[in-house]
């Protein structure tokens, strides 16, 4: 800003310290008391001494542009008297007593308020001013900004560019705060869904993984399924032979009985029989146990194909939640992104009004 005002000059600017407004923290209510009394100085450029406001008045008077206060930092005071307090009804008190310096300019803002005294109303003012005498006196300036000067001049409220000077200060004041803390919450925001966003990936692999399980289990699962349709078929083929074998007994035992009456003539055909039943019913046995592990490895196999459906149940259902929780994360995560928008929209608007308080603030300088 100072740098706009010499028109770049850097050794001008260098010694330019911002304005009177800038190094005054004025609250609201006496914002117009201070307006009115300090009037343009206000707006007046902050400067070590003489010699630096010297030397940008030459600058400007080179560019064809003319005007401009330039106010030391540390004004030189010639006889300076102490203050007097006054009290009464309607005093709020010395003007360098409501507002607070910026560190480092006390000195200023004592000098430019001294013998300044803040009361409520115009009425008020002037009956002080009638009580003033000649070594107890001071300029007083109402709430509203109207001045009653100790020879008795009246000046109705701040006017030209000082109006609402402090207020436009304290404006642009609010909003660069207001962005600090819009960008500290634009980075939380950030990071917030930096996270929602690891999380949302973590819990996409593991969905995945699951799935690839489940593939794995299924694939599993159908081979079981043909095991089992194998043992069903030997089961069936070993009943088939069972059968066949309990048939051929039943036709022995009926050609026993036909021979029955000539047991001579047929011993030995008999004890033929007697032995071939034998061996029959040994192999018999031994098919029967066939039969009866068969039938046990098709029971283990059926109770094993039981535990693996429940296991893939159970994986379904992580696999639901796993995909509910993913569902959630999105969701959370578009939430973050619409507050991100409007959080960047926000900035982009304050920043906006800051570059034009800083532009109305320049061109009224």
């Amino acid at each position: 800003m100072a740098r706009d005002v010499v028109g770049g000059d850097p050794g001008a600017a260098a010694s330019l310290k911002g304005t009177v407004a800038q190094v005054l923290s004025v609250p609201q209510v006496y914002e117009r008391a201070i307006e009115a009394v300090l009037g343009h100085r206000l707006l007046g450029r902050l400067v070590e001494g003489p010699s630096e406001a010297v030397k940008a008045l030459r600058v400007l008077k080179a560019q064809g542009t003319t005007g401009g206060t330039f106010v030391p930092k540390r004004p030189r005071v010639w006889g300076a008297h102490a203050s007097t307090r006054w009290q009464g009804a309607g005093v709020v008190g010395p003007a360098q007593d409501l507002v607070t310096p910026r560190g480092g300019h006390e000195d200023l803002v004592a000098h430019l308020l001294a013998g300044v005294v803040v009361v409520e109303a115009l009425e008020q003012a002037h009956g002080l001013w009638q009580s003033m005498t000649e070594d107890r006196q001071a300029l007083l300036v109402t709430l509203d900004g109207e001045v009653l000067t100790p020879d008795g001049i009246v000046s109705g409220g701040p006017a030209g560019v000082a109006a609402g000077a402090m207020s436009r200060e304290r404006e642009l004041r609010d909003l660069t705060a207001r962005m600090k803390v819009l960008e500290q919450e634009l980075l939380a925001t950030q990071t917030n869904r930096d996270a929602f966003r690891a999380v949302l990936t973590t819990k996409t692999q593991r969905v995945e993984s699951l799935e690839a399980e489940i593939h794995t289990l299924e694939m599993a699962l159908v081979g079981e399924r043909k095991d089992e349709q194998r043992g069903e078929q030997d089961v069936a083929r070993w009943n088939h032979t069972i059968a066949l074998f309990q048939s051929e007994r039943e036709e022995t035992e009926a050609e026993l009985g036909v021979f029955a009456g000539a047991e001579q003539a047929v011993a030995d055909d008999l004890r033929r029989l007697d032995r071939e039943r034998a061996k029959t019913e040994q192999s018999l046995l031994s098919q029967q146990d066939a039969v009866t592990a068969a039938q046990a490895e098709v029971e283990k196999r059926q109770a094993a194909v039981a535990d693996l459906r429940v296991e893939v149940a159970g994986l379904q259902d992580r696999l639901d939640q796993a995909r509910n929780e993913k569902a959630r994360l999105e969701a959370a995560a578009a939430v973050c992104e619409g507050r991100l928008s409007e959080l960047e929209t926000e900035k982009l608007k304050i920043k906006a009004a800051g570059t034009a308080a800083l532009d109305e603030r320049c061109q009224r300088c």
